[in-house]
Order: C-alpha cells, then sequence, then structure tokens
C-alpha cells in the first residue's frame, strides 16, 4: 500500500467502466476506483439528472442491453479500458406465477445480456492492449434462491 492511497491497488494511468455507477454498490465502486487512481467512466440508464451531474466521474446514459449502443460508448472513450466492473442489475420481483414474459425478459436482458454485451466490447480492446482486468458483480441469490426472484436469480 502506498502512503498516497488507502487501498492496495493503484490504478493511476488506468480506465475504468463500471455499469451501474450512478447509485448503490455501482456507485461505491465508481468511487472507490477513482480514489484509486483511475479514470473511471461509468455506464448507467439513470434518468435522474442530478444523481448524474453529481457524480465526480463521468456517467454515460446507455442501456448495456442494447450491444450497439454500448460498442458505441466504449468506441468513443478517451482510451481503452484496462478494468471493468459488470455490476448492473434489476429486479422485477413476483413470483413466477404472475410473472409477465416482459418482467422476466428485462431482468435477464440487462443483468446477463448486458454484461455479456459490455465484455463483448471491452475485451478485445484489453486483450489488445495487454492488460485488462474484469470483476462480474452477482447476487447469492443465484445460488440460494429467493421467492420471487427466478428472473433475477438466473440472470
Amino acid at each position: 500500500m502506498n502512503e498516497t492511497n488507502k487501498f492496495p491497488f493503484f490504478f493511476k494511468g488506468r480506465l475504468a467502466i463500471v455499469t451501474g455507477a450512478a447509485r448503490g454498490i455501482g456507485r461505491a465502486i465508481a468511487d472507490a476506483l477513482l480514489e484509486g487512481g483511475a479514470e473511471v467512466h461509468g455506464l448507467d440508464w439513470e434518468n435522474d439528472q442530478a444523481l448524474i451531474d453529481a457524480a465526480p466521474f463521468p456517467i454515460h446514459k446507455v442501456d448495456i442491453s442494447d450491444a450497439e449502443a454500448v460498442n458505441a460508448v466504449i468506441a468513443a472513450l478517451p482510451t481503452p479500458p484496462s478494468l471493468l466492473v459488470n455490476n448492473a442489475g434489476i429486479t422485477r420481483d413476483r413470483s413466477i406465477t404472475k410473472m409477465s414474459a416482459d418482467e422476466w425478459t428485462q431482468v435477464i436482458n440487462v443483468n446477463l445480456t448486458g454484461a455479456f454485451n459490455v465484455l463483448k466490447s471491452a475485451a478485445p480492446l484489453m486483450a489488445a492492449q495487454g492488460y485488462g482486468r474484469i470483476v462480474n458483480i452477482t447476487s447469492i441469490n443465484g445460488m440460494r434462491g429467493k421467492f420471487g426472484q427466478a428472473n433475477y436469480a438466473s440472470a
């Protein structure tokens, strides 16, 4: 650990992408990476402009379930990403007998396909520069299960 950073890692010169970075766990991860010296770029579909404006790093408004939109945002970053934290996730909790196909699909598209889309876009750039670190965040409910979260646990 160095004297200017309370974390055992130092990310100066590294661009980090954090999905779901506007609030909650994603925001905490983004803040920690920023404090560790990374240039952080958030990907989020947050509609609260005040929340986005208050972030000390850019948050790109994008639906990560849209592969073309993800590709466009990542291609426009100032440098290739070195770090990726796939954290974005939504819930549409309902018992499976009451869950609509749309509720199922929304969660799968964001939580699972969205993570794939960001990985698919960022990983080749990391490989080309010879450096990349990827963390995919998931939930304990994928292992334990939880009533009303069949879609969330599956994703």
